[in-house]
């Protein structure tokens, strides 16, 4: 017998409803596990952010002119103060500066560190670069209450205003960030840093 055509399509439309529901219930059910599984990574890549931690070690700009004129030349030294015994492995210096109103040359390491396996004075990123490595397994020792220099540059005032030098956190710029690294843990230590600011007349 023949089934005719309008009960082949009464008895075909059931059939295909059925099969788009089971096919909707099994995408939805992927979906979801698919979802608590990236959540599950997610939660697994926790990041944790060190509060009220006191610095170890402070960073700070020293020079005798804060005042400058226009083409006027001025040494600045960075130190670094020791408010807690560390041993370090390695020291990333990061430094932001406008090459609009200051040149940064002349950059000199202190003789009480490891030569530096790169520096650089990029005036296009704005940024002054010196990165330490100490190889020997006993890492770079600093005793609390030092006052350890790390470099001297020689700044000259190009224009009138306010000039900032400052040691750059990841906070407000880019991702370079300042940092000592403490010898076997390779972690960061706790720092505090200040900024230098010029007035050119």
């Amino acid at each position: 017998m023949i089934m005719k055509k309008e009960e082949f399509v009464k008895w075909l439309l059931p059939v295909v409803a059925v099969v788009v529901i089971i096919e909707s219930v099994v995408l939805i059910t992927g979906l979801e596990k698919r979802s608590e599984r990236v959540s599950a990574e997610l939660v697994d890549r926790p990041v944790v952010l060190e509060e009220d931690v006191e610095p170890k070690v402070g960073l700070s700009f020293a020079t005798e002119k804060r005042e400058m004129e226009v083409g006027e030349k001025v040494m600045v030294e960075i130190n670094a103060t020791i408010l807690e015994s560390v041993v370090v492995d390695a020291i990333d210096l990061y430094i932001d500066f406008d090459p609009e109103t200051i040149k940064i040359s002349n950059l000199k390491f202190a003789d009480g560190l490891p030569k530096p396996t790169f520096s650089k004075v990029s005036e296009q990123k704005k940024v002054i670069v010196a990165n330490f490595l100490e190889v020997k397994p006993e890492g770079m020792i600093m005793s609390m209450g030092q006052v350890r220099p790390i470099m001297t540059m020689e700044v000259m005032a190009l224009k009138t205003g306010n000039a900032q030098i400052k040691f750059a956190t990841g906070v407000d710029s880019s991702d370079s960030v300042t940092m000592f690294i403490e010898n076997k843990t390779s972690r960061t230590i706790p720092l505090s840093v200040s900024a230098l600011n010029i007035d050119i007349k």
